[in-house]
């Protein structure tokens, strides 16, 4: 999305072809940018079994065919399922293709390795969003390139008006120290661990935390549950999907993302454009952190330890000033989306000659 919101459509127009059943998230978002959505998923998800990768290939192709593009640019988190996606591309003569990794680690290590080797070897364009993200898909660290997740750096530069607006319309004061997190509610990010973490602040410590859950998915009922349990109810704002998270980081103090992995997070990138003390897990590719206000914190330290070190970082917060220049910190590290969409606007353009 932050590629399509930035694209100079008259050198380039992006559709989308999902294989996941049901609406996205920004589907009407995409169209009304002039491009369009496609989903194949209600059949794609429907194949199980031994020969659903079979299947799955077979509605590619059938897809491919019916719908030429110059490129073929797959994002995915498996060397197998883009593997597959990218022989079918290859088998019907489309354009140019390129796979993209957007995560470190997952399931099905054995698999993966087998899509590796198939990926390492076709004749496809191969990026990832981080070096950890390019051996995980591709199974050797020299035959990628690295295209760092940009965002609209100063849309998320740090705003006091929107300090302001946003803590009053969720009835925050300013002595409330806020801890942030955006993502999906599922299993990979941890939200859980950050109950923890909150329970083990409000336990412990003279001040009032809140923490904002921004994001949903299918562990939010299990999150409700827990976080009643620890008796923190009233300290969790669950904010479910908001198309603009720039005014919650602003008026935030902490951010936190404990995932099991990552490849390089927007999310992340997004917080310490915002000028936050963020605080990320060992699991993510170690380029996330970008600034010296980022601290890697490995999972197993525990809750506590989590806990102790954001309270102590909310002691010395950033001034004001401090964090509206950490925009120009994310800046200088190539994660303004206009550097991401030149390289990716040049790759484009140049596969497509050579089709």
């Amino acid at each position: 999305m932050n590629v399509i919101r930035n694209t100079d459509t008259s050198q380039v127009k992006s559709d989308i072809l999902c294989t996941i059943a049901g609406a996205g998230d920004y589907d009407a978002d995409v169209r009304n940018l002039g491009s369009s959505v496609f989903n194949i998923g209600d059949r794609f998800q429907s194949h199980a079994g031994k020969t659903r990768f079979l299947y799955q290939y077979i509605d590619y192709i059938k897809w491919f065919k019916e719908n030429p593009y110059d490129v073929i640019h797959i994002h995915g988190s498996h060397a197998f399922d883009n593997a597959i996606a990218a022989k079918a591309a290859l088998d019907v003569g489309q354009g140019s293709v390129i796979s993209h990794s957007h995560t470190n680690n997952g399931v099905h290590r054995v698999l993966n390795a087998v899509g590796a080797l198939y990926l390492r070897k076709a004749p496809i364009v191969r990026l990832a969003c981080s070096c950890q993200a390019g051996e995980w898909l591709y199974g050797k660290p020299d035959c990628f390139e690295v295209v760092q997740n940009g965002v609209d750096v100063s849309h998320f530069s740090y705003s006091h008006e929107d300090r302001s607006r946003c803590r009053a319309s969720l009835g925050l004061s300013e002595n409330v120290k806020v801890i942030a997190h955006t993502g999906r509610l599922v299993e990979v990010k941890n939200q859980a661990f950050l109950l923890d973490v909150l329970r083990a602040l409000a336990n412990d410590s003279q001040s009032e935390w809140a923490l904002l859950l921004i994001g949903e998915g299918g562990d939010e009922g299990m999150l409700h549950e827990k976080a009643r349990s620890l008796g923190i109810e009233n300290n969790v704002k669950f904010l479910g999907l908001c198309n603009d998270v720039s005014p919650f980081l602003s008026a935030a103090d902490i951010y936190a993302m404990p995932s099991l992995h990552e490849g390089l997070p927007l999310a992340a990138v997004e917080a310490q454009a915002s000028g936050l003390a963020t605080f990320i897990s060992g699991g993510m590719s170690p380029e996330t952190k970008l600034l010296p206000t980022t601290e890697v914190l490995a999972l197993d330290l525990g809750a506590d330890a989590w806990a102790r070190a954001i309270k102590s970082a909310s002691l010395c917060a950033p001034s004001e000033a401090d964090r509206a220049q950490a925009a120009d910190g994310v800046r200088a590290a190539g994660f303004d989306i206009e550097k991401t969409v030149e390289r990716l606007q040049s790759i484009y353009c140049q596969e497509a000659q050579h089709k």
